[in-house]
């Protein structure tokens, strides 16, 4: 992704996929499922700013899906935590939603997408 560290890319989506694994097997109490969420929560932070710097429409969008199945999965953490575990599937299944419009080739660096006129690759 355009002017966004690939370090940060790669904990983030090392960490959903911890979070998603964690959830399947069902090894998350509510404590280590809200230290996930905050975790969660500080990489989209650490990421929000590269929206604006992502040099087309379709970057952008790719990005913004990005962002925000991770701030849904974040929530689905805190629901679940919380007992609403109808509200936690519903979360879960728009963040699984937002993250399969989200191609890996598009947002590891130095992948190329494929698509014409995106700008080339996304690092």
């Amino acid at each position: 992704m355009d002017g966004v560290p690939a370090e940060e890319l790669q904990k983030a989506l090392e960490l959903e996929g911890n979070v998603v694994g964690n959830m399947l097997m069902s090894n998350l109490d509510d404590s280590s499922a809200l230290e996930m969420a905050a975790r969660l929560d500080r990489c989209v932070d650490n990421l929000l700013y590269g929206v604006r710097t992502q040099r087309t429409p379709h970057s952008r969008s790719v990005y913004v899906d990005l962002l925000t199945g991770l701030a849904l999965t974040a929530e689905t953490l805190r629901t679940r935590s919380r007992g609403d575990q109808a509200a936690a599937d519903r979360h879960a299944a728009m963040a699984s939603q937002c993250l399969a419009r989200v191609s890996m080739n598009e947002i590891l660096p130095g992948r190329h997408t494929g698509r014409t006129g995106d700008g080339g690759p996304f690092v």
